[in-house]
């Protein structure tokens, strides 16, 4: 079962949008500049994206959100 603290990670956060927009993981990571094994594991909520990672997808998540 799905927490509320897993699902407010940016990770998830961003799963979501990508899911929602039809992006693959493999053009979040190449617009994100990581592996696509790193947005699955953020998707997932398994890991959490360090800081500088976490301006960038703020960024992405605003700009696919509008």
């Amino acid at each position: 079962m799905l927490t509320y603290q897993i699902l407010q990670h940016l990770g998830v956060r961003l799963g979501r949008v990508c899911l929602e927009r039809n992006i693959s993981a493999i053009d979040c990571a190449t617009a994100l500049g990581v592996s696509k094994y790193t947005v699955y594991k953020w998707w997932s909520g398994s890991w959490k994206p360090n800081t500088k990672n976490e301006k960038v997808i703020e960024k992405y998540i605003t700009k696919k959100s509008r």
